[in-house]
């Protein structure tokens, strides 16, 4: 069985003065111009989810990818880890304070990742 017809709506036209669409082309930043008139609207009526899902830059691109690596590169994560590991042998003695600072330490590393894991998904980011 084949699949309907997909139906498409008609096509819009804004008019524009050459000097706004030429900011406009410099703001998309490669970005094409109809889901970034798309993107900046829906931005400006309240639905901020709907513009970061759209737009991001090359910049963008590689500043999120340098500090995802630098988060996963960074000493952190790790030692955490080998803390975890000497607690699960019992080489390492835990007070309470040193407890309460390791989960307040592991909340930050959980709450950086899932903000990581949020952009990716809204801006649509592949690290």
């Amino acid at each position: 069985m084949t699949e309907p017809k997909r139906i498409r709506p008609a096509p819009k036209s804004v008019r524009v003065e050459p000097e706004k669409w030429s900011r406009w082309t410099a703001a998309a930043a490669g970005m094409p111009m109809n889901a970034f008139i798309i993107a900046c609207v829906d931005y400006c009526i309240g639905l901020p989810s709907l513009i970061a899902s759209k737009i991001l830059t090359d910049d963008d691109h590689r500043a999120l990818t340098k500090a995802h690596a630098a988060l996963g590169a960074g000493r952190i994560p790790n030692n955490l880890n080998q803390i975890a590991k000497a607690l699960n042998e019992q080489a390492l003695i835990m007070s309470p304070d040193v407890e309460a600072d390791l989960k307040e330490a592991c909340g930050y590393v959980i709450s950086i990742g899932r903000i990581f894991h949020k952009v990716a998904k809204s801006m649509r980011w592949r690290p």
